[in-house]
């Protein structure tokens, strides 16, 4: 008995991952759109993999800069000019950040957006 579009689709996100399903492998030849799923299943893995291996530095300084904060002046102060100073430094960690998390978001929206398809 073969499986239905919807059925293949609701189990391709584990196939992405060990390609083991019989029945996957024999309905995507027959089927441009579930290739076409699968294919899209496979370019956010690659995309999460690749945003996963990006590294994220800390500014120059910033853990001894931290380190003096709480022995010199006001603390709050200290805070202030040192992320006034580090700005550019935190913006594109921040934005690394959103940009995996976004990601990640859009990956579990995605998945489940399928998932409920399938149902």
């Amino acid at each position: 008995m073969s499986m239905s579009c919807s059925e293949i689709r609701a189990i391709l996100p584990a196939y992405v991952e060990d390609n083991a399903s019989l029945d996957v492998r024999r309905h995507l030849p027959g089927c441009p759109g579930c290739s076409e799923e699968l294919s899209r299943y496979r370019g956010l893995v690659t995309g999460l993999e690749e945003l996963g291996a990006t590294p994220l530095e800390a500014p120059a300084g910033l853990a001894m800069a931290l380190a003096e904060l709480p022995f010199e002046g006001r603390p709050l102060e200290k805070i202030k000019t040192h992320v006034a100073r580090n700005r550019p430094g935190y913006l594109v960690s921040g934005l690394a950040a959103l940009g995996a998390t976004g990601a990640a978001g859009a990956t579990l929206w995605y998945l489940r957006r399928g998932r409920a398809i399938a149902a």
